[in-house]
C-alpha cells in the first residue's frame, strides 16, 4: 500500500487517507457484548482461518472517516453477525479497514491483531 505509513503509534499505524480503500470502523466501548441497536454490526475475531466469514487486513489508525462502521465485539461466535479472521497480508484479505479508535479495540482484537499470520 504506497504512503499508508505515516505516523506509528502501539500496534497500529496511521493510514494516510480514505482513498486507499480501507473501510473505517469504530469500536464502540461503552457496548461489548451487549445487546445494540441495529446500526452496530456484531464481529467475532477468530485465530482460525477456516472458521472466518471474512479475512481482514487492518492499514492501521484512520486520519479521517466521516462515517465508520460501528463494530461491537462479542464473546461468543454465535452471537456475531460475521467472524473476522485478521492477516497479515493485504491482497490475501477479503476486506482492508483502518481503525479510527484503536485506544477503545477491546482485548479480543488486540489477541487476534498480536496472532495474525507473519
Amino acid at each position: 500500500m504506497i504512503g499508508a505509513v505515516l505516523w506509528a503509534m502501539p500496534g497500529l499505524s496511521v493510514a494516510q487517507s480514505m482513498g486507499q480503500g480501507a473501510l473505517p470502523v469504530r469500536f464502540d466501548p461503552e457496548r461489548f457484548d451487549e445487546a445494540s441497536e441495529a446500526d452496530q454490526f456484531h464481529v467475532f475475531f477468530t485465530e482460525r482461518k477456516l472458521l472466518a466469514d471474512e479475512t481482514w487486513y487492518v492499514v492501521g489508525r484512520c486520519q479521517t472517516a466521516p462515517e465508520p462502521a460501528s463494530l461491537n465485539v462479542v464473546a461468543f461466535e454465535h452471537l456475531a453477525d460475521t467472524t473476522i479472521y485478521l492477516t497479515s497480508y493485504g491482497y490475501t484479505a477479503d476486506r482492508q479497514v483502518c481503525i479510527v479508535n484503536p485506544d477503545d479495540a477491546p482485548p479480543a482484537f488486540w489477541r487476534a491483531y498480536e496472532k495474525r499470520t507473519p
